[in-house]
């Protein structure tokens, strides 16, 4: 299977699909926008705008015209910046290409009104993604078109600068992101959930698929108490932690994936959640926000 084309790094510049692309030019998310706008409240109360939550939308083809769909979620980290899982983009024998997308902006219901819409310039797959285990490094950055004005409803998420190791059952994280209600069916809120992390052991203990998906950068959270929402991939893992003496909520992880429920076909909430670990991943993304303007 081909894999997309890997961006080859050079002193100053990137060479990214043919292109040069000089490294001197890019805007960095304001440290305290993207703190700010997340609460630090340690439970979730009434309804809360995540004005980080980007809504993926794919197009289709049809012989009356061109149709759209809910793809996946997103994650805003910086005014052209967004991150979603890899598997996403994936399809038997090739990758979606950036003109099948579009990301809806400052949208808590994806069937009402949005804010913003933007073209992907871009997609990045991990260069890593693939090559162990099918969701090591299931990581993708969403290269906009063009960079977005912060509001009151789109704003960035801070990435995570905590420590990485996870206390068993004591670590909580707060999930956000859309999910589905069945096989074929979105509801238009966006969904919340707070769910304890669990230690790798405690993971491969609830079920043996486990030891086929996860890694060293992979993290498994969730109630397992079939109440949880069926999270879609790229769905955001927020983590308290003390930054300056004071507690912030950060951007820990994204949702990768979810074992199966034969019956209904979606997410069996009777098993953990499969997270991406950005805080392994935090380096790399930092290069894409802080040095490249892929245009």
């Amino acid at each position: 299977e081909k894999r997309p084309p890997k961006p080859l790094y050079g002193e100053g510049q990137i060479v990214y699909n043919s292109t040069v692309v000089d490294l001197n030019y890019y805007s960095l998310p304001d440290e305290e926008i993207c703190s700010k706008q997340v609460s630090i409240n340690n439970k979730i109360q009434g309804k809360q705008l995540w004005s980080f939550l980007v809504a993926v939308f794919k197009y289709h083809a049809h012989a009356d015209g061109i149709r759209i769909s809910f793809h996946c979620n997103g994650i805003l980290v910086s005014k052209r910046v967004v991150v979603t899982s890899a598997h996403s983009f994936r399809r038997p024998g090739q990758w979606y290409l950036p003109h099948e997308f579009f990301l809806s902006l400052g949208q808590q219901n994806i069937f009402s009104q949005r804010e913003l819409a933007v073209k992907v310039q871009d997609i990045i797959i991990h260069p890593d993604f693939l090559l162990k285990d099918e969701f090591d490094a299931d990581l993708a950055l969403l290269i906009m078109s063009e960079r977005v004005k912060y509001s009151d409803h789109i704003q960035p998420v801070c990435l995570w600068e905590g420590q990485n190791f996870v206390t068993t059952n004591k670590d909580e994280a707060i999930l956000v992101g859309w999910a589905r209600e069945s096989q074929t069916q979105v509801p238009g809120e966006s969904q919340t959930d707070i769910a304890p992390l669990a230690s790798e052991e405690m993971c491969l203990r609830s079920n043996p698929v486990f030891s086929k998906i996860i890694s060293d950068r992979t993290l498994c959270v969730g109630r397992r108490d079939n109440r949880e929402a069926c999270y879609i991939s790229g769905a955001a893992m927020l983590m308290d932690t003390h930054k300056n003496g004071e507690l912030v909520r950060q951007l820990r992880g994204i949702l990768a994936a979810s074992l199966l429920d034969p019956i209904t076909n979606t997410c069996n909430l009777n098993d953990y959640f499969l997270a991406t670990d950005l805080a392994k991943f935090a380096d790399w993304i930092k290069y894409f926000i802080q040095n490249a303007d892929l245009s």
